[in-house]
């Protein structure tokens, strides 16, 4: 007689692994979803609106001089240039909410100006690596409490990190602001997903001071998700 055991005594056993984050699904119901919401923080000269469209129900909302203080004159002409390329799309910017200037622990307020549970993404493209940031304790902490704060239950904080990725301890952190990493994709891995992820995210050139820069070897893009109650 077998003793091989069950999926009725040890069902641990039989449980199925779970799938890789599969990245392609996410861009078609991203690409697909009408009133989808993208909150970037820190677009300086190159918001991804530049590039994306939010026709319909979907909403980009760019925020400038919330993790360190930005010109209000720079931040003006990016936001018209942008609005004035796209008058018909759903294309916000805010500029240094509180009317402060200053650091990030001295001028935000958070749930003043955006409400919770807002984006089905936030996005930071060369943030988190950003000297003023990586090297100012509590910064990083307050940037992944906020885009936690905004982010839907489902939605996907996404990091893009091409210059001092080195820099950065966003990844380790994450899990103190209950989430988790649902993928990586590094420069040097699969480059259909890099070529397609940049097409999407990454600075048009003539908007980009760092155009022509090579990227640095440790480049990365990561998503970090909510942990889900279920047990994974």
């Amino acid at each position: 007689m077998s003793t091989l055991p069950t999926p009725e005594l040890r069902p641990s056993l039989y449980t199925q692994p779970k799938a890789p984050f599969d990245v392609y699904a996410w861009l078609e119901r991203r690409a697909q979803q009408s009133d989808y919401v993208l909150v970037e923080f820190g677009h300086s000269e190159c918001p991804v609106s530049a590039k994306q469209d939010f026709n319909d129900r979907r909403l980009y909302v760019g925020v400038e001089a919330w993790y360190y203080q930005f010109p209000s004159k720079d931040m003006q002409k990016i936001a018209f240039s942008v609005a004035s390329q796209k008058p018909a799309q759903n294309i916000v910017f805010i500029n240094n909410p509180t009317g402060r200037t200053g650091y990030i622990g001295e001028t935000y307020e958070p749930e003043t100006v955006l409400p919770t549970g807002i984006a089905n993404e936030v996005f930071l493209g060369n943030v988190f690596g950003d000297p003023v940031i990586a090297f100012n304790p509590g910064r990083t902490d307050l940037l992944l409490s906020e885009s936690m704060r905004l982010l839907r239950a489902d939605g996907k904080i996404l990091i893009r990190e091409t210059l001092t990725a080195h820099y950065t301890d966003v990844e380790e952190k994450a899990a103190s602001f209950g989430l988790k990493v649902a993928a990586r994709f590094s420069l040097h891995g699969d480059p259909e997903i890099w070529s397609r992820l940049e097409e999407l995210y990454a600075p048009l050139p003539h908007l980009d001071q760092m155009a022509g820069r090579p990227p640095h070897g440790n480049s990365f893009y990561l998503m970090l998700e909510p942990v889900s109650e279920d047990v994974d």
